[in-house]
């Protein structure tokens, strides 16, 4: 078997700090180590993670032959796998992980990063998994899905996903008198413009309002100045504008 400790400590110091076994022929980690920055086990032939093992940073065992992951494994960082190493008749093939598929009992792969959480919940037709890092919870609607720090924006998030190429289709015959739920409000704004979550979210903060419904002039009002506040306006005002402005460049 390959490995020596003194050789995984001398490649850390070498690092300064993180532990590249990348292709590596080193098969076992010692317990209770400590990685102070990234640690890669991509295309290794380790096949167990160590007891209490801790990743100041990433972690990426993308290509490994793991089958499972310790409960007391700390990744303070990302935490990367979107292929393992499986066998099939006594031979080595790669098994594809999936977005969405919750694997090792308590991940969730969500565009190669492993998602920690700590239980599932239902909400809205939602399906919730609430993460160990409050700041990382994941959202999934069996299609879409989101990676978010509250579960409302996560919901707003999915609901975006899928009417993103409906703006015309949703919103087509809207006038700037027509009215909107306060509710619908974000998501039409990111379907229309195609802003970001974080831009669509902060102009809501300036309505200021506790009405249940606001006019698509309204809106354009309280957005001047906001992300792609003029193509939001363009929809309503001229449409073949809006259009062009659509095309990808």
């Amino acid at each position: 078997m390959v490995n020596s400790i003194d050789t995984i400590y001398e490649l850390m110091e070498k690092d300064g700090g993180s532990l590249d076994l990348t292709e590596s022929e080193i098969e076992y980690l010692p317990d209770n180590l400590i990685v102070y920055g990234f640690l890669s086990l991509r295309g290794s032939k380790v096949k167990k993670l160590p007891e209490n093992l801790i990743v100041e940073d990433f972690l990426d065992i993308n290509e490994t032959q793991l089958s499972d992951i310790p409960k007391s494994l700390i990744v303070k960082g990302d935490f990367f796998c979107s292929t393992l190493m499986g066998e099939k008749n006594g031979k080595t093939r790669r098994v594809r992980i999936y977005e969405r598929q919750v694997i090792f009992d308590r991940f969730i792969c969500c565009s190669r990063r492993l998602i920690e959480f700590k239980r599932v919940t239902e909400k809205l037709g939602y399906t919730i998994y609430v993460g160990t890092n409050k700041d990382k919870n994941v959202v999934v609607d069996g299609q879409y899905f989101s990676v978010c720090s509250s579960i409302k924006s996560g919901i707003l998030d999915v609901m975006y996903k899928k009417n993103r190429d409906k703006a015309e289709e949703l919103y087509g015959d809207y006038t700037l008198d027509s009215t909107v739920k306060m509710s619908e409000v974000i998501v039409m704004y990111r379907t229309i413009t195609s802003a970001c979550r974080k831009g669509s979210e902060s102009f809501l903060e300036s309505l200021h309002r506790t009405d249940k419904e606001v006019t698509v002039r309204e809106i354009i009002r309280v957005t001047q100045g906001q992300p792609f506040c003029e193509r939001f306006e363009l929809f309503f005002t001229d449409r073949s504008a809006w259009r062009i402005q659509q095309r990808p460049a």
